[in-house]
């Protein structure tokens, strides 16, 4: 999720701060996102990775321009709340099983990983 704490107006101000999760988005993403957002709003973009509870907690006091986390039982409350406004899902997890031809698991065409996985682990533990 993207929210938007704080209304920002173009060159209204020359930093703008962005709360991340660790890792999220992926590392070296932000050299691809940050300099639209910049041009934009004329401003630098300071990304400043915490957990996602300290993020929303940070965006809830006001002192961040751009909330970038995943939870989005928390996110909707931070938004019910009155804490945030466009909230916006901006990523999805996408998993790829790769295995032997044969399939010996069973997992092909599965749509659930997390089914998948719990059947290549019963197979391979010998269930």
């Amino acid at each position: 999720m993207v929210n938007f704490p704080l209304s920002i107006s173009q060159g209204e101000r020359s930093t703008c701060h962005e709360e991340v999760p660790f890792l999220h988005p992926p590392p070296g993403s932000h050299p691809y996102l940050n300099p639209p957002f910049e041009k934009k709003f004329a401003c630098r973009v300071d990304v400043i990775a915490v957990g996602t509870g300290k993020a929303l907690k940070i965006g809830e006091m006001g002192d961040s321009d751009v909330v970038f986390v995943h939870s989005r039982p928390a996110e909707d409350k931070f938004v019910a709340a009155g804490h945030g406004v466009n909230r916006r899902d901006v990523m999805y997890n996408d998993f790829i099983i790769i295995g032997p031809a044969k399939d010996p698991a069973g997992i092909r065409g599965t749509k659930d990983a997390k089914k998948a996985l719990a059947a290549i682990a019963s197979h391979l533990a010998g269930g």
